[in-house]
């Protein structure tokens, strides 16, 4: 369970404690939609991996958020989201 913004996603883990990632304070952000995950890069030198069964609308929120309206045309993460319409 969790709750994803045009700001931030915000994820309850197994372990009862919950994480927030802010899309304004990225560097790197690398969403692989057909398998689930997403690598999330603040530039600290550590990469934060998230698997969830809904990261098609995660990568379509991170990728407006980090490079707007042409991000979801353009950004090669999205192409198979574009070529099912």
């Amino acid at each position: 369970m969790g709750l994803l913004t045009d700001r931030r996603v915000l994820l309850n883990l197994d372990t009862g404690q919950s994480v927030s990632f802010w899309w304004g304070s990225l560097v790197g952000f690398r969403p692989c939609v057909e398998d689930g995950y997403a690598v999330f890069d603040y530039g600290d030198g550590v990469a934060r991996l998230m698997s969830s069964r809904a990261m098609a609308s995660i990568a379509v929120a991170g990728i407006a958020a980090l490079y707007g309206t042409a991000g979801l045309v353009e950004h090669p993460a999205l192409a198979t989201l574009r070529d099912a319409t």
